[in-house]
């Protein structure tokens, strides 16, 4: 978006507390005027952690779709598994997890989350922006402490934290690592590193479809926006 003279712009950049709809908002080229109070910040990906109304469904549907690859493969790690969507975590409790995992009498509780660096509360709080997969620790803490008290003590509790830049949690590759680091037959660890390389590799995929999409909604509509804004004020002007 075009931007005064008098301010440094790169791409990425959110103009800030300018109504596009207002007569001093643009001149008659399209460009943002010093006619109104405006502020500009930094946050390229503010799209893929946008908690608006309705923009928040991008993030639910992204959270979702990961989650339903996760359960689709993760059965493929165990032997004799099977996964059902949204357990309770006990009966008392209204919280649920993503998916439950039983496997050899054994029950584990794996919950996805996606989670920004670029967003302002990683960054003042986290220096996310500077601390390699602070955003990701961070989320496991925030997952541990919701769900540990409640669980039961038999049953595993497995944070699956990824960043939107891809980075997993460090606590999230070492459950993945340990389905091949426990298994001596050779084949057998083979086919478990493909196994969790698949699962991997689809996660990767639809991560970076979701944000791809997220970027390119938003992008659309603050075209949208703006090509209102100018018709709007050339109409006025004519008017």
């Amino acid at each position: 978006m075009p931007v005064p003279d008098d301010i440094s712009c790169h791409c990425g950049n959110v103009l800030q507390y300018v109504d596009l709809s207002s007569l001093a908002a643009i001149d008659a080229d399209g460009q943002v005027t010093n006619l109104q109070p405006h502020r500009l910040i930094e946050e390229p990906l503010h799209p893929l952690y946008c908690r608006r109304t309705g923009r928040a469904g991008m993030r639910q549907i992204r959270h979702d779709r990961i989650a339903n690859i996760v359960q689709r493969q993760v059965v493929k790690l165990y032997h004799n598994a099977t996964a059902t969507p949204e357990p309770m975590i006990n009966q008392s409790s209204e919280k649920r997890g993503d998916i439950r995992i039983t496997a050899g009498g054994k029950q584990s509780i794996l919950d996805v989350m996606v989670t920004c660096p670029a967003a302002p509360s990683m960054v003042s709080r986290h220096n996310s922006h500077l601390i390699p997969g602070a955003a990701a620790v961070h989320g496991v803490k925030k997952q541990n402490d919701k769900y540990l008290p409640e669980l039961f003590a038999d049953t595993e509790f497995v944070p699956f934290v990824i960043e939107t830049s891809g980075r997993l949690a460090k606590a999230t590759y070492a459950w993945l690592d340990s389905f091949r680091k426990d298994v001596t037959e050779e084949r057998a660890r083979k086919l478990r590193q493909a196994a969790v390389r698949t699962l991997c590799v689809d996660v990767q995929r639809q991560l970076f479809m979701s944000n791809a999409t997220m970027l390119y909604k938003c992008t659309s509509l603050l075209i949208i926006l703006l090509r209102y804004a100018c018709l709007r004020r050339r109409t006025e002007r004519l008017g």
